[in-house]
């Protein structure tokens, strides 16, 4: 199957989902998906929209996020604004170790420790639905 491409920043939206994945083949880096044959559109990779239902284009595919999402939402945000997981530990109040185990998807983590990170970008853990899709 021929996947969609976007050279540029990573997205929480696209490096969170399970139709995404990076390439780099010395022209640039970025992200290839499986919603989009020739190319992710720029409103989706710039967060100008939210792809968490079905656009005109997608294949079926739309966003789903991986077990591990969190983590890698806490890091994307992390870095965005600047911040090492020293200085994101030090001003959230965490220990550098949760920081490190959160971002790189331990399974067994706190959930007040992870609502405490979330917090930090306006966000806390909910609910969400889970969608499976087949390919």
């Amino acid at each position: 199957m021929s996947m969609g491409r976007y050279v540029g920043y990573a997205i929480s939206q696209c490096e969170n989902c399970t139709h995404a994945t990076k390439w780099g083949d010395g022209a640039g880096r970025g992200w290839q998906c499986k919603a989009f044959a020739d190319e992710i559109p720029p409103e989706i990779v710039k967060g100008k929209i939210a792809h968490d239902r079905p656009i005109a284009g997608d294949g079926g595919y739309y966003y789903t996020p991986r077990i591990y999402a969190i983590g890698t939402f806490i890091k994307t945000e992390r870095k965005r604004v600047g911040l090492t997981q020293v200085e994101f530990a030090l001003r959230s109040g965490l220990g550098l170790r949760f920081v490190r185990d959160l971002e790189q998807g331990k399974p067994t983590v706190r959930l007040d420790k992870v609502n405490q990170a979330l917090l930090m970008f306006g966000h806390i853990a909910g609910p969400i639905p889970y969608k499976e899709q087949t390919e």
